[in-house]
């Protein structure tokens, strides 16, 4: 959904930074939202730092499982962790 706001600033956005197109979202859990359900299909695993927003740590534990979407969170400070959660069909870090 759009409205002649969101496509004009859209449009500036993809202007300035050269690029082929933009969206625009009315709040952040709107993109995340919409960019991880773009990139993820049933059966795929990501890894996230446990320490994140709590809408997205919901919408990654409570939501993606019923689409069949697993998590795996990592501590951010500890890089091997994050390579120690990626599994044969993790999709994103």
């Amino acid at each position: 959904m759009s409205s002649v706001n969101s496509d004009a600033v859209a449009q500036k956005l993809m202007a300035l930074e050269g690029g082929e197109d933009a969206e625009t979202f009315s709040s952040g859990m709107g993109a995340i939202s919409a960019t991880l359900m773009a990139l993820l299909n049933q059966g795929d695993h990501m890894v996230a730092s446990a320490d994140i927003y709590g809408g997205t740590y919901g919408l990654l534990t409570e939501e993606f499982p019923r689409f069949g979407i697993s998590t795996t969170m990592a501590d951010m400070r500890d890089p091997a962790s994050y390579e120690a959660a990626i599994q044969e069909n993790t999709k994103l870090l």
